[in-house]
């Protein structure tokens, strides 16, 4: 007696996922790649990622690698309000509220292959999106080309690691955190002040060119035309002091 599926009946399995055939996964997942690229990825902070593209039971990973212990995001409400937090923090107290994300690689990844080189949850295709921030003079930031002019006052953490202002600096950071990831958290007024410059006082007090640099994690669904899992990975921000008109270093 034959077998039931035959020879071309494993190739036909080998083809499809879940119904859906290898070059149909092709095709979304070069379609999605696009998308994030041209798209999503550079407006991240002024825009979310469309609704259409997002899995329902999307989760959000915040810095694994560095920060392992903080809980994932899940949902699309949570998701959202959670990449919106981040968005604001940045604008508003960190970067140039004019400040856009610059794509400076893209890889394609698939049948697994990005699990053991970036810790992915799933063995789903995956696009990895390296960027970085404006830097000075990028025509996103306006006609004075400043990284650093936050809308409300640039965030400088303390340096001090002891003492009363070592530990303040630590629960501003956990006021931050509880914010992004807590949809019914609110930021105390106090927590800025203490730690931003006010936006008038800038130039004359100190200037920095100051740019973010990061990876995006992407794991797609079982057909790649929707997001499973958005991992947000190697943040690292760098602050380089700049010559004030007087010639002094900015401090």
């Amino acid at each position: 007696m034959r077998p039931l599926l035959g020879t071309s009946g494993h190739s036909l399995v080998r083809r499809t996922v879940c119904g859906v055939s290898h070059s149909a996964r092709n095709a979304n997942l070069g379609q999605m790649t696009e998308y994030l690229r041209l798209e999503a990825v550079p407006q991240m902070l002024s825009r979310s990622i469309d609704a259409g593209k997002l899995d329902t039971e999307i989760r959000l990973r915040l810095l694994p690698t560095t920060h392992p212990y903080l809980p994932s995001i899940q949902g699309v409400n949570k998701y959202k309000h959670s990449m919106n937090a981040i968005a604001l923090v940045i604008r508003n107290f960190v970067l140039n509220e004019r400040c856009a994300l610059h794509v400076t690689n893209v890889q394609t990844l698939a049948d697994g292959r990005a699990r053991a080189r970036y810790n992915t949850v799933t063995d789903a295709d995956t696009v990895v999106v390296h960027w970085s921030t404006c830097t000075e003079g990028c025509e996103h930031l306006g006609p004075e080309g400043v990284t650093s002019q936050a809308k409300f006052g640039l965030y400088k953490a303390r340096q001090a690691s002891r003492g009363a202002a070592g530990l303040e600096d630590e629960h501003s950071k956990s006021e931050v955190l509880r914010y992004i990831l807590d949809p019914g958290h609110k930021m105390s007024e106090k927590l800025m002040e203490q730690h931003a410059s006010p936006a008038d006082d800038l130039d004359a007090r100190w200037q920095l060119s100051r740019v973010i640099h990061g990876v995006f994690i992407f794991e797609m669904n079982h057909d790649n035309t929707k997001i499973r899992v958005h991992t947000i990975d190697n943040v690292e921000m760098s602050d380089r002091e700049k010559k004030v008109e007087t010639g002094a270093l900015a401090c």
